[in-house]
């Protein structure tokens, strides 16, 4: 770990511990998913936009669109991951139309796709839902880039995660946890590790047992 990266963790205040994970599994084994599938459907009484797969570059014009179109009262999220900077502008539709994140049960969120759910403004993982964090990105072994240009690339990207972790208020002892998992791996939290960073924030909402027929999909 460099230089940088080091102070950065020295900075962080929660340690993560033994039981985060309850696997650190090869991010290429999280579940395949195909290109993202959004409707809006019904679930007793509440709106909800379902967003399925691959978080393509151009979804979120297409869900920014769903959401002018409906009201909307949560999303719930079943997707491996995809590009990350269309999940940023996902997350960032969330927080601005102070919508609630879900990953149901059966689900999964991982890569990307926990940017996007993070920027919730309430977040709910229902049992038998799985969030998996990914582990720092490692710089291509081919780039022509030095060893100092990597570094400070390393660098931005942590900054960038715990800008986005303090605004989302998550507990900046998960970016401990990316730096200390092995490259190219993803953590699958428990509950306790979700708890402890903050990562669900709304524990008195119900879980969605039955999961809402399709009404539309665009």
């Amino acid at each position: 770990m460099n230089a940088l990266l080091v102070l950065v963790v020295a900075l962080l205040p929660l340690p993560s511990t033994a039981d985060d994970c309850l696997d650190r599994a090869p991010a290429e084994t999280a579940r395949a998913s195909g290109p993202l599938s959004v409707s809006v459907e019904a679930w007793e009484g509440r709106s909800v936009l379902r967003a399925t797969g691959r978080i393509e570059a151009g979804a979120t014009e297409r869900i920014l669109n769903v959401l002018q179109a409906a009201n909307v009262d949560e999303v719930w999220l079943d997707s491996a991951g995809g590009d990350q900077e269309d999940a940023a502008k996902f997350g960032a539709e969330l927080r601005r139309n102070t919508l609630l994140a879900r990953i149901p049960a059966g689900a999964v969120c991982a890569d990307a796709c926990v940017g996007a759910f993070l920027a919730g403004l309430g977040r709910v993982i229902d049992p038998g839902g799985q969030i998996g964090i990914a582990a720092m990105p490692v710089s291509n072994e081919a780039s022509t880039q030095s060893q100092a240009e990597r570094e400070q690339a390393a660098g931005r990207w942590a900054e960038r995660q715990a800008d986005h972790y303090i605004r989302a208020g998550i507990s900046r002892g998960l970016l401990r946890l990316q730096l200390e998992t092995p490259a190219g791996t993803t953590c699958w939290l428990t509950r306790a590790a979700q708890q402890r960073y903050n990562v669900t924030n709304t524990p008195l909402i119900r879980p969605a047992s039955n999961p809402p027929p399709a009404l539309s999909r665009p």
